[in-house]
């Protein structure tokens, strides 16, 4: 082998190393993105309940809707159902990575949040297509027998 076909062979080590490297940077890169994008959008929540006081108890405390489907109020519960199954999906979304490293926690909030809020299900069953990963977790919870917490905390 002679020196230069010694020197391209290291060149392209190295070229093989720095795109392994690049690739896992860019991984991290994205699942950072994507928990910046996630806790941005539950702090905007956050922000809705407390400049809403009245909506938390239909998001949190199962309350239901019981007046005519109309009105400031009712949209207004409707928006921030709306804003949860937008959060629902980007925690859901694979490409993002961000139920990797605590899948089953991330499970269980999901499906804490929609057992807690009648609107949000009735939100999301009513066009499951607009929100698809959700849905089908949906779907699946009330199909299983297991229960969303296991593997959460190993004893």
């Amino acid at each position: 082998m002679s020196g230069t076909d010694v020197i391209a062979v290291a060149a392209l080590l190295v070229s093989i190393v720095s795109a392994v490297f690049s690739q896992r940077l860019y991984t991290r890169e994205v699942k950072s993105q994507g928990y910046q994008m996630a806790m941005t959008m539950f702090h905007e929540l956050d922000r809705v309940f407390i400049d809403h006081p009245y909506a938390r108890p239909y998001f949190y405390n199962g309350e239901r809707w019981e007046e005519e489907k109309s009105g400031d109020r009712y949209f207004r519960l409707e928006s921030i159902a709306e804003m949860y199954l937008d959060v629902s999906e980007v925690v859901l979304d694979t490409k993002l990575g961000l139920m990797a490293d605590d899948e089953p926690s991330w499970r269980a909030f999901i499906v804490d949040c929609l057992a807690a809020s009648p609107i949000t299900v009735e939100h999301l069953t009513s066009a499951p297509e607009w929100h698809p990963r959700t849905y089908k977790l949906w779907r699946q919870e009330l199909s299983s027998d297991t229960n969303p917490r296991d593997g959460i905390i190993e004893e």
